[in-house]
């Protein structure tokens, strides 16, 4: 990630493969401003900002090609800039700071409204901005550029660097594994190329399975019975939010597929997560053929009512999404408090002797 972002939007993978300015022009793709250039209009402020869109204007663009507009390159040239004007701000006027916040936000978005990532250390070379669909600057193109866009972005993230990763992979995950005599665990979640499995496999290093992100593309949520023995088993990280937290702001059509589907129930789902829910997704995670089954404590609280928090949105560790949340989270109380609770510890005793996990042999 360049130096003077906050976010990681415009991230990109190293090692990588960049694509070349010649590749571009073969596309027909000539227009090199309009592609790595935040793309702000009249229009695009007004949805964005309402009425107090004329004032944005005014203090952050200037204008430039058409009837574009460009960040004032002196003062606003950078997330970092942008950032530190708008804290000036609040500090003057505290009362505006949530106001201020907002603004920071949006032009966050904006400054990174743009389809390509211009490579740091190497003229000429390009990345495409991850999920770049969904920008205005894409929708706003016109339909072949579109068509070619979309084809360079999934040969970007899905195809042209498989190999180079595999490659890599295999050279230095072995000397990591030799650094250790710890059991390597692999945070194989999310966008992962297609070598990953293969790695893995063969370097003997064992994946990670949270349910609400299942590997195979068309699944709404994996199912803990169907787990290999080769990976750790749990409800959330530290970058998602808990499983009652979760669970409180997924849409009702989801709830009410998980009620279905995995926890095998009958009538409307609750939206707030009772302790039975939570109970029965860490029985159904203990009960898989996971070599480790792990939560994070706050999941583990979330079946008994009188340890828990009271606000499961309180729960989460990490936002990734949010610069400003990062690895604050504290319990609420303290570990004597929980083992003092002998209806805690001897539910989690059960749980673990019914699944044949942490029985003595």
């Amino acid at each position: 990630m360049p130096e003077s972002y906050l976010t990681g939007m415009a991230g990109r993978f190293r090692p990588s493969i960049g694509i070349t300015k010649a590749d571009l022009d073969k596309r027909g793709l000539w227009d090199m401003d309009r592609y790595t250039s935040p793309y702000v209009h009249d229009g695009i402020l007004q949805r964005m900002f309402g009425g107090k869109w004329g004032n944005i204007k005014e203090t952050f663009f200037e204008p430039t090609w058409g009837d574009r507009l460009k960040f004032k390159p002196e003062q606003f040239s950078s997330e970092k800039k942008i950032a530190a004007f708008l804290e000036k701000k609040s500090k003057e006027n505290p009362a505006s700071e949530a106001d201020n916040e907002f603004v920071k936000s949006q032009l966050f978005l904006l400054f990174n409204n743009v389809i390509l990532l211009k490579d740091e250390e190497t003229p000429d070379l390009y990345h495409p901005r991850f999920n770049c669909e969904k920008t205005t600057s894409f929708q706003e193109l016109s339909d072949d550029w579109k068509r070619i866009f979309r084809e360079l972005h999934n040969d970007y993230f899905f195809v042209r660097h498989d190999e180079l990763w595999k490659q890599k992979g295999l050279e230095r995950l072995p000397i990591m594994k030799d650094a250790t005599n710890m059991l390597v665990c692999g945070e194989d979640l999310g966008l992962i190329p297609n070598c990953v499995p293969f790695v893995m496999e063969e370097t003997s290093i064992i994946g990670l399975r949270v349910q609400r992100m299942p590997p195979d593309a068309g699944v709404e949520f994996d199912d803990p019975a169907k787990y290999p023995y080769a990976c750790v088993a749990t409800l959330s990280s530290h970058d998602t939010s808990t499983f009652r937290g979760w669970w409180e702001e997924i849409t009702d059509s989801q709830r009410e597929s998980y009620w279905r589907n995995i926890l095998k129930k009958d009538g409307s789902p609750p939206k707030s997560c009772a302790t039975s829910i939570v109970e029965q997704a860490v029985d159904q995670h203990l009960a898989s053929s996971a070599l480790w089954a792990i939560f994070p404590i706050q999941d583990l609280l979330g079946f008994d009512e009188k340890l828990r928090r009271p606000n499961a949105a309180e729960e989460q560790i990490n936002d990734p999404s949010n610069s400003m949340h990062y690895w604050r989270f504290r319990m609420h109380i303290n570990v004597e408090d929980i083992l003092a609770s002998h209806e805690f510890v001897q539910k989690c005793k059960q749980l673990n002797e019914k699944n044949y996990r942490g029985v003595s042999y």
